[in-house]
């Protein structure tokens, strides 16, 4: 602000860097606030706690361009005490994150090389929701954790690539493993966009690979969740507060992905694999 009192261009540009993060907590303030019973009501705090959880999982999976469930799960484990809600809830969110970065690399997207990951990840999706529903999940869960941590871990440590031709049969098996977690904990691309690191892809290719086979499968893996359970279509009705926020963190999580280098993209993607290991593997301990 300057001796007259009016707000100088910096102050201008400082203003409409902190208008996106007052517009987002407002938002959230207020759909919790609606929704709870009174100003301070216990079921208020956790909606704010779960979407808060919500908008910043967003915002960093659009980044990454995966890792929005195991992230959101952290938080959201104590707020759904039914495993089967919280799993409803993160494929809601995050079939509205796939949504809006599906339409932004729609253009990029080849089909011939994307139809092997969908038709795995399809087949395999009621799978997990079988261990989901009937089995304890724990073991498995530290299984795949420890999977993602160790590969992160590697792969940081020492780069590697397979420099290898596309082979359907492959891929159609690294989608069929996306299935399997996307029943299980909501998160598909984990596998894929491991996948599509480890074969030294650039960082548009795997977003126009990962983002539509995450959006189709998370679709499946929800229709059978309904199907698994009936009588809930009104749970699913409710969740529609955490729209507005999903799409809000996205719409931030991608504006920075379009300004890193490919490099500093798959750092973040090594990162957010082993958080989301480590977050699978807290989970079940």
């Amino acid at each position: 602000m300057n001796s007259s009192g009016a707000i100088g261009p910096r102050g201008m540009v400082q203003l409409r860097k902190m208008l996106p993060p007052a517009l987002t907590l407002g938002l959230i303030g207020a759909i919790a606030l609606r929704l709870g019973y009174g100003p301070m009501s216990a079921s208020a705090i956790q909606l704010s706690v779960a979407l808060l959880a919500v908008f910043g999982a967003a915002l960093l999976a659009s980044i990454a361009g995966f890792a929005f469930s195991a992230m959101a799960a952290a938080a959201l484990t104590y707020v759904y005490p039914e495993p089967t809600e919280m799993v409803r809830t993160l494929l809601v969110c995050s079939i509205t994150i796939q949504l809006y970065c599906s339409a932004r690399v729609l253009r990029a997207v080849e089909w011939h090389e994307l139809a092997p990951y969908v038709v795995g990840g399809i087949a395999a999706a009621p799978v997990g929701l079988v261990i989901l529903v009937h089995v304890s999940a724990n073991t498995y869960a530290v299984i795949i954790g420890t999977l993602l941590v160790a590969y992160a871990a590697c792969a940081s440590i020492r780069p590697f690539h397979f420099r290898a031709l596309r082979r359907p049969a492959l891929d159609a098996c690294v989608g069929a493993l996306g299935g399997v977690t996307s029943g299980l904990a909501a998160s598909p691309g984990m596998f894929p966009v491991m996948w599509c690191s480890a074969r030294g892809l650039p960082k548009e290719r795997q977003r126009a690979i990962c983002q539509p086979y995450m959006l189709v499968v998370q679709i499946v893996t929800l229709a059978w969740l309904q199907r698994f359970r009936p009588g809930e279509g009104q749970a699913l009705m409710s969740l529609w507060p955490f729209i507005p926020v999903a799409l809000v963190g996205a719409y931030f999580g991608y504006s920075i992905f379009q300004r890193i280098s490919t490099e500093r993209f798959r750092t973040v993607v090594l990162v957010l694999l082993a958080v989301s290991g480590a977050l699978l593997i807290l989970k079940a301990a």
